[in-house]
């Protein structure tokens, strides 16, 4: 069941109404910040002046009801990595891409059955593609061998080199007739240096533009981070078409974010349980866990006090009680002399946090929450997962 917390929903007053009533740790995502982010992300794209296909990262945030948000507003499809996440995207939408490392040959299969368009990030899965008899439409995704090493793996981990590529089309075209429409080469929206875009897109035209090639289709993925500003966005964009218009017979872009457009959309409010000092910081020791808020690469949650009156802010680091190598939330941050049982904000959670999730040393996970914009709060898992993709009576009126 769901409740109606107002007529016009905002994100203030639905926490407003909340923490009266919900026990903390609780998380909650909002469908309104889930729809802004899907329309600055597609403004942004309008750049590139080609039709762009936007496929949300699965394993970012694969809650239904999410997910299901997220195609409402505009995105095209699903990047998934695994069967699992397979069998549950062509539930929810026809447009689908199987693209990860490592994928099996059972994956392979099952995603050809489907239909499923497949991106061979390695030779060896390549391999076991040509071997399966019908093999469907599918893309490479190139390694290009550059001088600078920023793109963080190696070759055989991360894709094919070019003339990898060019060996596997040949024999793609011997055995089945078939060549490949998609090129993927992961550029990370971090890379804006226009020396490191010039590196990377030399060996992408040389493979593009080769008579033997078919492609018309650039994936450039994901990497995109979930406070990246319209601005930066646009700039981003901007150089992006300065390099793609020199592909020849390019028709369309796809692009995989995940963080870009849930990050933002999630926050979790935690209390605040103990507070000590250690050489002028203030460690802020809260309820919620790192087992929900998992500190991966480029996460950066955001912490803030709920009463936002103005107070002198000093060097803190906010950490949970678990005492585990992991425990540290934000090891940096300014926030006012905070006071236990004081209520905190930890926004960015939305991105690898549900998905990453674990019920370290028995710390409850928080309820998940989710705030629609005709103004429903409903259940989407409670602390033991008993009603997960449930809903329940949250809030009243009053």
């Amino acid at each position: 069941m769901e409740a109606r917390i107002a007529e016009n929903i905002n994100s203030e007053l639905v926490v407003q109404r909340l923490l009266g009533i919900e026990q903390t740790p609780f998380a909650i995502f909002f469908a309104e910040k889930l729809k802004s982010n899907v329309k600055s992300f597609k403004e942004a794209t309008r750049l590139l002046k080609l039709p762009v296909n936007i496929y949300f990262a699965f394993k970012c945030c694969p809650i239904i009801p999410i997910v299901e948000c997220i195609l409402k507003n505009g995105i095209d499809g699903l990047e998934v990595h695994s069967n699992w996440e397979l069998e549950q995207s062509v539930k929810l939408t026809t447009k689908n891409l199987l693209h990860g490392c490592g994928k099996s040959k059972a994956d392979l299969h099952r995603a050809v059955a489907l239909g499923s368009l497949v991106i061979l990030d390695g030779l060896d899965e390549a391999k076991d593609f040509a071997a399966l008899e019908n093999p469907g439409q599918y893309g490479c995704r190139l390694m290009p061998e550059v001088k600078s090493n920023f793109l963080g793996s190696s070759p055989s981990k991360l894709g094919m080199s070019a003339t990898e590529i060019r060996s596997f089309i040949l024999d793609m075209q011997r055995q089945h007739k078939q060549k490949p429409a998609v090129l993927h080469v992961h550029i990370f929206q971090q890379y804006r240096d226009a020396n490191l875009l010039n590196e990377l897109f030399a060996p992408i035209m040389e493979l593009w533009n080769d008579e033997s090639s078919s492609f018309s289709v650039l994936n450039i993925g994901g990497g995109f981070c979930s406070d990246i500003d319209s601005a930066n966005l646009f700039q981003i964009m901007a150089r992006w078409r300065q390099l793609i218009e020199q592909l020849k017979g390019i028709q369309q872009v796809w692009m995989e974010p995940g963080r870009a457009l849930t990050g933002s959309a999630c926050s979790v409010f935690s209390r605040v349980l103990r507070i000590k000092y250690q050489n002028g910081v203030q460690i802020v020791v809260v309820d919620a866990g790192t087992n929900l808020l998992v500190p991966i690469p480029n996460s950066s949650f955001k912490v803030k006090p709920v009463n936002s009156a103005n107070r002198q802010l000093v060097q803190s680091m906010v950490v949970d009680g678990t005492c585990s190598p992991s425990s540290i939330i934000n090891h940096d941050c300014n926030l006012p002399a905070l006071q236990e049982g004081e209520l905190i904000e930890i926004n960015d959670s939305g991105a690898y946090t549900f998905s990453f999730c674990n019920p370290l040393f028995h710390t409850p996970l928080p309820t998940l929450l989710f705030a629609s914009e005709s103004g429903l709060v409903s259940t989407l898992w409670t602390k033991d997962f008993t009603s997960s993709i449930s809903t329940s009576l949250m809030c009243a009126n009053s």
